[in-house]
């Protein structure tokens, strides 16, 4: 799986402007790429948790996907 650069995107919205299944698909993109961003800022706040191991396997879980996301990078 190739990853697509914010700058490609907008190639992509440059060269298909006015198509409005590709506007659609980019506003989409930048809603997910929000969520993502959002979701990384708040799990960098929360506790580490020692007595539930289960939670704890959760939330480093979490963390590890996040930080393979290249939408979260900064």
């Amino acid at each position: 799986m190739s990853i697509v650069t914010r700058s490609e995107l907008h190639e992509i919205a440059t060269r298909r402007r006015g198509d409005p299944d590709v506007k659609a698909l980019l506003v989409e993109i930048k809603r997910l790429h929000s969520v993502l961003a959002s979701v990384q800022k708040a799990t960098a706040a929360l506790p580490r948790y020692d007595e539930n191991l289960n939670a704890a396997a959760g939330v480093l879980r979490l963390l590890e996907l996040l930080e393979d996301e290249p939408a979260t990078d900064s």
